[in-house]
C-alpha cells in the first residue's frame, strides 16, 4: 500500500502514542505489588544467584519487569522500557504493513493503543504477544534475541521461547533464531553474574515453582469471564485453521499460557491479560469473520473485566507515562523522594540496634530488611505461600539447619487466601520454633534470635483414612496429610485449576474453623494443635501454652477429582524449656 506524506506522518504518530501507551515506568516509588517486587532489586544489585540464594519464576533480569522503585536501578529500568516497548512497536509496524487501507492501519494502531491502556498491571500479555508475533515477523536472529532476553526475565517466558525457537527453527529450516537464541541467553546469564554451572538448578527449581503453582494458587473468578473466554479460545482455534502449521502451533502455546496465567488465579488483572493477548492475536489471523468477531468479544469481555475504568483514569495515565519518558530526571527525583518517606515508614530503629551487623530473614514484608539496610540473608523461597511444594518447603527448611541460616528472624503475621497460617512454609515455621527464640516487637514485627534446637524428638504415628472422617489430634501435634489426585483431578489441574479441598478444624471450645486445605502444602509437616491466629501466639508458644487446642480435623475433597485414601501422620510437637 501506497501512502502519502501526511498519511506517513499520521500512522507515525499513532505508533508513537502505542508506544506511550505500552510503557510500564515506575510512577511511584512502591510499585504494583513491593512485598515481592523490591526484593528482585536487591537481588540484581547483589548478584543473589538464582536458583541457588533465591527460588521463584522471576529469573535473574525479572526486576526490569516490575515497577518497584530502586534507586540504583532506576536508569536500567527507564532503559529497558524505552527499548523493548520500542520493539514492540516495530512488531505492530510490520503487522500493519499486511493492512491494504490506510484507515485500516490508522484503527490498527489506535486501537492497539487503547488495548496497552486497558492492560491490566501484570504486563505479560503484552509479552507474550510480542513472542507470539516475533516468531511470525521478525528475522530468526533478531526473534532468537529477543527471546533470550525475555527468558532471563522470567522461567515462564523461557518455556515459551523454548517452544516457539523450536517451530521457527523447524519451519523456517534455519538455525539463527537457535544459535542467537542460545547465545543472548548465555551472554546474559553471564553479564547479570550468573554462574554457568547454577543453570540446571535455576531451571529445576524454577519449574517446582511453576508446576506447583496451580495448585497453591488458585483462585476462582467470574463464570462469565471463564465461559468469554472459553468462546473466545474456540474462535481463536476457528480463525487459526486455514493458517500455516507453524502460526497454528504458536498460537495454541501462547494461548494456552495465557489462559492457564489468566484463570488459574482468576481476578480482574490476570483475566483482562488474557482478553487483551486474544485481541491482539486476532489481528494476525487473516479469516475476515471470526478475526473480526473475535476482536469484538475479546474487547467487550475486556470492558466488563475493566469495568472500574474510567476515560479519565486512562488518560491520566498515559499522560504518566508520557511525562515519565520525556523528563526522566524530574521523575527520578520525585521517587528518590519517596523512596525516602517509605524508608521513615519502614524505620525499625530498636530492632535495627539489637540485630547491628547479624544475619537476618524475614517471615512477611522483605522491605523491613531492605529499608532498614539489614544484612538481610533471605530463605530460598521468600515469600512464605511461595513454598508450596515438597521440595520447596524441604528447602526453606534445610536453609535453618545449614551453617548460612541466619542469626535473627524478623516475623510479620501473614494469612492468605484462607490458608491455615501455620501450613505456609510450615516446615521451615516448625525450625523457627525450635530454633528461635522471641527478643522483642517493633510496630506489627517481632524479632527471634537464633538458638539450640529445643525440639524434644518424637516418634510418628500414621495411619489411613478417607475424606469426610473426622480424624481425632491430640495436644500438641504436627500434621501431614497426604491427599492424591485422581486422575481426573490431574487433567483438571492441567487444563484448568484444582478442584477445592477444606479442612474442618474443630477446637476444644466446639468451635468450627474451615481453612482451604492445599493438598502439596499439608502433605509435609505443619503445625496443627495449637492452631496459632496471630504473632502474639507464635510469641507466647515458647514460654507456654498459646493458641487454640484442634480436637480434631475433617478434610472435605471430592471423590470425583480425588481419591478417597488419605495417608495422615500426627507427631507431638514439644520443646525443652528455654530459661
Amino acid at each position: 500500500m501506497i501512502v502519502g506524506p501526511r498519511q506517513y506522518i499520521a500512522l507515525i504518530l499513532a505508533a508513537l502514542l502505542d508506544w506511550i501507551s505500552s510503557l510500564d515506568l515506575p510512577l511511584v516509588a512502591e510499585g504494583r505489588d513491593p512485598t515481592w517486587e523490591l526484593p528482585f532489586g536487591y537481588y540484581l544489585r547483589h548478584k543473589f544467584q538464582a536458583g541457588v540464594d533465591y527460588i521463584f519464576t522471576y529469573g535473574p533480569f525479572g526486576y526490569v519487569l516490575t515497577t518497584s522503585y530502586d534507586p540504583a536501578l532506576y536508569w536500567l529500568k527507564y532503559g529497558w522500557e524505552v527499548a523493548i516497548k520500542l520493539l514492540f512497536v516495530a512488531i505492530l509496524w510490520k503487522i500493519s504493513q499486511s493492512f491494504l487501507r490506510f484507515r485500516d492501519r490508522l484503527f490498527f494502531f489506535l486501537f492497539a493503543a487503547l488495548l496497552s491502556l486497558l492492560l491490566p498491571p501484570t504486563p505479560d500479555a503484552i509479552y507474550v504477544f510480542s513472542l507470539l508475533a516475533g516468531s511470525i515477523y521478525l528475522p530468526g536472529t533478531v526473534f532468537g534475541l529477543l527471546c533470550g532476553l525475555l527468558a532471563l526475565t522470567k522461567f515462564t517466558f523461557l518455556l515459551l521461547a523454548v517452544v516457539l525457537i523450536a517451530i521457527v527453527t523447524i519451519d523456517r529450516r534455519s538455525l539463527y533464531a537457535l544459535i542467537s537464541f542460545g547465545g543472548a541467553f548465555l551472554a546474559g546469564w553471564l553479564i547479570l553474574g550468573q554462574r554457568v554451572d547454577n543453570i540446571p538448578r535455576y531451571l529445576s527449581t524454577s519449574w517446582q515453582i511453576t508446576s506447583g503453582y496451580g495448585d497453591a494458587m488458585w483462585q476462582a473468578g467470574s463464570t462469565k469471564e471463564l465461559v468469554l473466554a472459553l468462546i473466545v479460545l474456540l474462535m481463536l482455534a476457528v480463525a487459526s485453521s486455514r493458517s500455516r502449521y507453524a502460526v497454528v502451533f504458536a498460537l495454541g502455546a501462547t494461548g494456552f499460557l495465557s489462559f492457564k496465567h489468566a484463570f488459574v488465579r482468576q481476578d480482574i488483572y490476570h483475566a483482562a491479560g488474557f482478553f487483551v493477548f486474544a485481541a491482539f492475536a486476532f489481528i494476525l489471523l487473516r479469516r475476515p469473520w471470526p478475526q473480526k468477531a473475535g476482536i469484538a468479544l475479546s474487547f467487550v469481555a475486556l470492558l466488563i473485566c475493566q469495568s472500574s475504568i474510567s476515560m479519565p483514569m486512562l488518560l491520566s495515565r498515559w499522560k504518566g507515562e508520557a511525562v515519565a519518558l520525556i523528563r526522566p530526571l524530574k521523575l527520578h527525583h520525585q521517587l528518590d523522594q519517596q523512596y525516602l518517606q517509605l524508608e521513615r515508614r519502614f524505620a525499625l530503629p530498636r530492632l535495627r540496634e539489637i540485630i547491628g551487623t547479624g544475619s537476618v530473614d524475614v517471615r512477611g514484608d522483605q522491605r523491613k530488611a531492605i529499608f532498614n539496610k539489614l544484612n538481610w540473608r533471605p530463605r530460598p523461597i521468600f515469600q512464605t505461600y511461595s513454598a508450596y511444594t515438597p521440595k520447596l518447603l524441604a528447602a526453606n527448611a534445610v536453609f535453618f539447619e545449614g551453617t548460612r541460616a541466619p542469626e535473627f528472624i524478623l516475623a510479620t503475621w501473614e494469612e492468605r487466601d484462607a490458608r491455615l497460617p501455620t501450613a505456609d512454609d510450615g516446615a521451615a515455621f516448625l525450625k523457627m520454633l525450635a530454633h528461635y527464640e522471641p527478643v522483642t516487637g517493633e510496630a506489627d514485627c517481632y524479632l527471634f534470635r537464633r538458638m539450640k534446637d529445643s525440639r524434644v524428638p518424637s516418634p510418628a504415628v500414621v495411619r489411613e483414612t478417607e475424606t469426610g472422617q473426622r480424624i481425632e489430634i491430640p495436644t500438641f501435634q504436627t500434621a501431614a496429610f497426604e491427599i492424591r489426585y485422581s486422575l481426573v483431578g490431574k487433567l483438571r489441574n492441567f487444563f484448568y485449576r484444582p478442584a477445592p479441598v477444606l479442612l474442618h478444624l474443630t477446637l476444644a471450645s466446639g468451635e468450627v474453623k474451615t481453612y482451604k486445605g492445599v493438598p502439596s502444602i499439608i502433605g509435609s509437616e505443619f503445625l496443627l494443635s495449637p492452631l496459632l491466629e496471630s504473632l502474639n501466639d507464635v510469641v507466647n508458644f515458647s514460654s507456654g501454652p498459646a493458641g487454640k487446642i484442634v480436637k480434631s480435623v475433617e478434610i472435605e475433597a471430592n471423590p470425583r477429582w480425588f481419591k478417597r485414601k488419605i495417608r495422615v501422620t500426627l507427631r507431638e510437637f514439644a520443646l525443652r524449656p528455654t530459661r
